[in-house]
């Protein structure tokens, strides 16, 4: 809206008035809020996001090592080991991402 009105010559107060805040605050009140369905979906969402991404880097690591002996056969079974550390990759990358979309949708 301030671009389309800078372009016709207008300043930014005369396009959205003097309360700056007051604007914002009423195009925020027009944007629908999630229901709790739709912020559950996106944080599933999310969280398949999240996984398959560390699933990638631990199948990669595992394939560079692998590399590493030239014969993939030689290194036996993919066993990842699951620690504390881990596990919390797991639970804090979707929540941490859940914040930064969810809540602006």
């Amino acid at each position: 809206m301030i671009l389309d009105g800078e372009q016709r010559g207008e300043s930014a107060s005369s396009v959205i008035g003097e309360d700056y805040h007051a604007f914002c605050d009423d195009v925020l009140e027009e944007i629908p809020r999630l229901t709790a369905g739709q912020k559950v979906m996106l944080c599933i969402r999310d969280a398949c996001g999240a996984v398959s991404v560390l699933a990638l880097l631990y199948g990669g690591l595992y394939l560079a090592l692998a590399a590493g002996y030239e014969d993939l056969n030689a290194v036996g079974p993919a066993y990842i080991e699951v620690t504390l550390g881990k596990l919390l990759q797991f639970v804090i990358i979707p929540c941490s991402n859940r914040y930064n979309t969810a809540d602006y949708l």
